[in-house]
């Protein structure tokens, strides 16, 4: 039993779903909260004015939208997106859960004329986290499992698509040139597996009798693109650009999908933002 919860919280989660959909979500949330405040009537709100409820449901979605702009700007920057788990995303979740507690108490104390004493106040946030570990433990679960299948139906048609990939394409020369003055990397499409950003520089992976080699360029990811004229040769990532047509096997959980190019290299991670694009890329590759 303890092995398996081990096993369930350590699951990847993604870190983030895009700005958008974690705003519209939490929106939702506070609409549905707000609404049952104004239904329900409970913790002595019976002659409480609607507007003053709606002011607890707007002090809820302020801290949120806060919570979800320092996530994904600030956090993120702090911590390894691949190594999220369920477990990461639960406390990051009770931690923000517990924000909005406060924010709503506060509110209360400016609003109502209501003082409450730090210990009833942290009395609250426990209490608040107590509740909702469970519930909220289960919720993120379920929803791992939901993109984890998702995922591997996504690998399944992927897969399938690249073993009955069309061998046939025309061989085309690549020089990427460097800030540098006469300094430049010459590959073709035959070689080249991928380009990973790094600071200033890039690092372009291509082959060598049949094994993987690393240039190094002094070059933006944005400008080596622009000087890459193949339709094959696309981003995937903020930080990848990838030779589709070089994609060995795709792989995947929770947190997204990723490319594999050789057995001994790291796995390309596929961004929501570009997923849509790599996918139909690999599909075109399919033998008519």
């Amino acid at each position: 039993m303890i092995d398996s919860l081990k096993s369930k919280f350590s699951s990847p989660f993604p870190y983030s779903r895009g700005v958008q959909r974690e705003l519209f979500s939490n929106l939702l949330t506070c609409t549905f909260v707000t609404i049952a405040l104004i239904i329900l009537r409970p913790f002595g709100l019976d002659e409480t004015p609607v507007l003053i409820i709606f002011g607890f449901g707007l002090a809820m979605f302020t801290s949120t939208i806060l919570n979800v702009l320092f996530s994904i700007f600030l956090l993120s920057r702090l911590v390894d997106e691949e190594k999220w788990s369920v477990g990461k995303e639960t406390i990051r979740a009770l931690f923000f859960l517990s924000i909005n507690v406060v924010a709503i108490i506060l509110f209360a104390m400016v609003q109502l004329n209501i003082e409450f004493e730090l210990f009833i106040i942290l009395k609250f946030v426990v209490l608040t986290i107590l509740f909702a570990i469970i519930p909220l433990s289960i919720r993120l679960i379920k929803t791992s499992n939901t993109l984890l299948r998702a995922r591997l139906e996504e690998v399944k048609k992927m897969e399938h698509i690249l073993e009955k990939k069309n061998p046939d394409y025309q061989e085309e020369v690549i020089e990427i040139k460097s800030n540098i003055v006469n300094d430049s990397v010459i590959t073709d499409t035959s070689k080249l597996l991928f380009i990973e950003a790094e600071k200033n520089y890039i690092n372009i992976i291509d082959l060598n009798d049949n094994k993987p080699q690393k240039k190094l360029l002094r070059l933006s990811l944005v400008k080596a693109h622009e000087q890459i004229l193949n339709d094959n040769i696309i981003r995937c990532h903020r930080s990848y650009l990838v030779n589709v047509r070089a994609v060995q096997k795709v792989t995947g959980n929770s947190q997204g999908l990723k490319l594999v190019f050789m057995e001994d290299l790291k796995p390309i991670p596929v961004s929501r933002t570009y997923k849509e694009e790599v996918m139909a890329k690999i599909a075109s590759l399919k033998m008519p």
